[in-house]
């Protein structure tokens, strides 16, 4: 009945069943109470009638899996999203899912299908990727009105981030395993910490390697954030980058067609390597590494070298200092700061640096600029401008802790006398209030 809602018994069911009109899609929901008994049936109708004027459920029977897989398909399209990742997660949601109605997927069905992936022997972030990918179903369909709510889809927990890294030993037995066409892909990424997929292997030499000024470039769209990134060419990416040129130009004066390709395989473009990667690194002793792992290197390296940490992930391509600690690795080369271990220059220039009286004194100022004037990394022209505000602080900074230190020492067991604060502007700050927060 329209407007109202009623309980049936089917042919030759025992079963009460509800039939609820929903006026504002214009049909017939019918459901199956799961109860013989009159009364229950009644109070499930009831609590039935009262979801579909409070639109708290999404009663629609017609809208399927399928129908919300075509919607996140859609999305990809539309926003021009890599979809081999998504391509990889719907090979084991299809599965599962097929046949679905909308309305049958909830927590329980999730969590069903979270214990079936783990019995495959699927990771816990691979599981929370592609219930992910429902959940982003789920609200497509709910912003275009095709359903009402998104179930709620438990994630399970992840182990920490990664903490690989290559040491230069090992870089050097791994780079002569793997074949010669991956040898410049690698030490490029050794060298910049670019993702190996979608930022090295997509350069074309032409387009995105200027020899003039000495630059390596990401255009804005062509990373993972969107925005585009520069790496200068130090002597050994340069050196590379013109091997690579001179390889690219002689295949096209042999074979008459063009090689855009900086990163090349005989003139084509290099897609997959993984079976060449996990091949070279058995056979150098680093079994179980990934290419992702170069990033967390040249990260420490030019930490190492003593290049300004927002510099570091402006070249690496960090957005935030959250994203940096999960890269900040700590190995023996940094921890061996006591004064019988044998470090290397950078290492031992690092530990000073990083120890806690960092800036405090007038020597740690002088050996952080001298590690900014001497780096043998190429600044430009933003990052010359941060590293000269840098120094200009560095120079101020003693001056006025020593002035702060002297007013203390004269207003000690009196009244001391008022400074006004630098950092915060408008404000009158005491000598003895600075001691006090811990600032000298």
């Amino acid at each position: 009945m329209r407007g109202d809602g009623r309980i049936y018994k089917p042919k030759g069911s025992s079963i009460w069943h509800t039939a609820v009109w929903i006026p504002y899609e214009h049909r017939e929901w019918r459901q199956s109470t799961g109860t013989d008994n009159e009364r229950k049936a009644r109070a499930i109708l009831r609590e039935r009638l009262v979801s579909v004027q409070n639109r708290l459920v999404v009663p629609s029977s017609r809208f399927s899996y399928e129908k919300l897989r075509e919607l996140i398909e859609l999305d990809y399209q539309a926003n021009r999203k890599k979809r081999q990742a998504l391509k990889i997660r719907l090979l084991h949601l299809d599965p599962f899912f097929k046949g679905w109605k909308a309305i049958d997927i909830n927590t329980e069905t999730a969590t069903r299908y979270t214990l079936q992936r783990q019995v495959e022997g699927a990771s816990n972030a691979s599981i929370n990727r592609e219930l992910s990918i429902l959940g982003r179903m789920f609200t497509l369909a709910v912003q275009q009105g095709k359903v009402m709510t998104r179930p709620y889809f438990a994630k399970l927990k992840e182990p920490g981030a990664r903490s690989g890294f290559f040491e230069a030993e090992e870089f050097r037995r791994l780079l002569p395993a793997l074949p010669a066409y991956l040898q410049p892909v690698m030490l490029a990424a050794y060298i910049t910490g670019w993702r190996v997929p979608s930022e090295l292997l997509s350069r074309k030499w032409r387009e995105h390697v200027d020899m003039r000024n000495g630059w390596l470039r990401l255009e804005p769209g062509e990373t993972k954030s969107g925005q585009g990134r520069m790496f200068p060419l130090v002597p050994a990416l340069r050196e590379l980058a013109e091997r690579q040129i001179e390889s690219a130009l002689a295949i096209e004066r042999e074979t008459g067609r063009k090689v855009p390709w900086l990163f090349h395989h005989q003139g084509r473009r290099i897609v997959s390597f993984y079976r060449s990667w996990h091949s070279a690194c058995a056979s150098a002793g680093v079994a179980g590494r990934i290419p992702h792992d170069f990033r967390r290197t040249a990260y420490r390296n030019l930490i190492r070298a003593g290049i300004p940490k927002q510099i570091a992930m402006t070249l690496i391509g960090h957005e935030t200092e959250s994203m940096a600690k999960r890269y900040s690795i700590l190995d023996e080369g940094l921890c061996r700061s006591s004064p019988g271990g044998s470090t290397d220059s950078d290492s031992s220039r690092t530990v000073s640096l990083l120890e806690g009286k960092k800036w405090r004194r007038r020597s740690d100022s002088n050996r952080c600029i001298e590690v900014l004037q001497t780096s043998p990394l190429p600044l430009g022209y933003a990052a010359l401008a941060k590293a000269r505000r840098l120094e200009a602080a560095l120079t101020i900074m003693p001056a006025r802790m020593h002035q702060l230190k002297r007013n203390y020492r004269r207003c000690r067991g009196g009244f001391s006398p008022v400074s006004k604060c630098r950092d915060k502007p408008g404000r009158a700050t005491s000598a003895r209030a600075f001691c006090l927060e811990g600032r000298l």
